[in-house]
């Protein structure tokens, strides 16, 4: 037995087996691959529910469906009883999935489009906590049934928009700035570089990620997700961006800088850049980063890919991750990057910096 907890209320079930165990470590960074298969998997899930699920669901809206005196029982569901950390850029995928899937049933399958939770009473403490302050629940509308622990890391509910939504990412840069004043910091500070690398990111990466006539991974809803954490404790702070486009590897092709970027890929591979072969993914991101900032003779306050990595410079320590399509490039700073395709494709790009203010 167990509970169901949805838009529609709480209500006790069976549960059915097998069950989809979400992974222990659910982060993108410190667990790449089994995190990304586990995401793949599961877009297919939240769009294109199973049909004794589906069932299920039915009978729920529709009592008269249900056997007299008995609890209803659902298919297989996705247990986040398993999960025990996740990470706040890692969470953020996970809301955007789960936005994703909540716009595209809405519209083919109406009321069935509701998605839900099972036992969050069972959750780990800091998963509920994290997922509570990205603004997970909210999607499914059932945040205020839940009940989150009050932690000393401040996470910013997540921000969404269309391409250079000047609204949404000014709202999000100006509750990073107040993070920033909670630890006495001030607009003067080299950190506030972020606002250049963020808009950097979202010029370089997110405005191309959803070309007229691009290939995409999975049907997508045309938008980018946002979010931010501050540990006040350790003055440690995560800024992240997820879009669901054609990637970095997939959009240079139309780059300002790409003449430069395929001689400097001609150079460090010995062939010719096809951007349509995934296996040099982690190195397309990486030449296109040193292309950018060699073509715009970055600075401190240069432009172009090379600010999203420099900004990371500007802290006292940091990383700047990107994982885009096939592709894993990971920056730490006074440290030669680790660059690396994987085995599974993202379905978009994820920029996430970590850093110690």
């Amino acid at each position: 037995m167990g509970f169901v907890v949805s838009a529609a209320g709480q209500e006790r079930v069976f549960l059915s087996a097998p069950r989809r165990s979400m992974p222990s470590n659910f982060c993108v960074v410190e667990n790449t691959t089994e995190t990304i298969n586990f995401i793949n998997s599961l877009r297919q899930r939240l769009v294109k529910p199973p049909v004794s699920g589906t069932r299920a669901v039915r009978s729920r809206l529709d009592p008269s469906r249900r056997s007299p005196g008995a609890p209803r029982w659902i298919g297989p569901y996705i247990d986040f009883a398993t999960m025990q950390h996740i990470s706040p850029a890692s969470a953020l995928i996970l809301a955007a999935e789960y936005d994703r899937a909540r716009s595209l049933r809405a519209s083919r399958i109406g009321e069935l489009g509701k998605l839900f939770v099972v036992n969050p009473q069972d959750w780990d403490e800091s998963v509920l906590e994290t997922l509570f302050e990205v603004g997970f629940f909210d999607i499914l509308d059932i945040a205020h049934t839940i009940s989150a622990p009050d932690g000393e890391r401040r996470i910013l509910r997540f921000r969404s928009g269309k391409e250079n939504d000047a609204t949404a990412i000014g709202a999000m840069l100006d509750e990073i700035e107040r993070m920033f004043k909670d630890v006495g910091l001030n607009a003067n500070d080299a950190c506030f570089e972020l606002n250049g690398a963020l808009g950097e990111a979202m010029e370089n990466t997110v405005r191309c990620a959803y070309p007229s006539g691009g290939s995409f991974h999975i049907p997508h809803v045309g938008r980018w997700w946002m979010t931010g954490a501050l540990s006040k404790s350790l003055r440690r702070m995560n800024v992240a961006i997820f879009d669901q486009g054609v990637s970095i590897p997939g959009s240079l092709k139309g780059w300002k800088f790409y003449g430069g970027f395929a001689e400097r890929f001609l150079n460090a591979v010995g062939i010719p850049p096809d951007l349509s072969e995934p296996r040099y993914d982690g190195r397309v991101i990486e030449l296109a980063i040193e292309e950018s900032a060699t073509s715009t003779n970055l600075e401190k306050h240069g432009k172009g890919l090379g600010h999203i990595k420099a900004f990371v410079d500007s802290c006292q320590s940091g990383r700047l991750t990107i994982v885009s399509r096939y592709g894993f490039y990971m920056y730490e700073k006074g440290r030669k990057p680790v660059v690396k395709s994987l085995n599974a494709n993202l379905g978009g790009t994820l920029v996430e910096w970590d850093v110690m203010i």
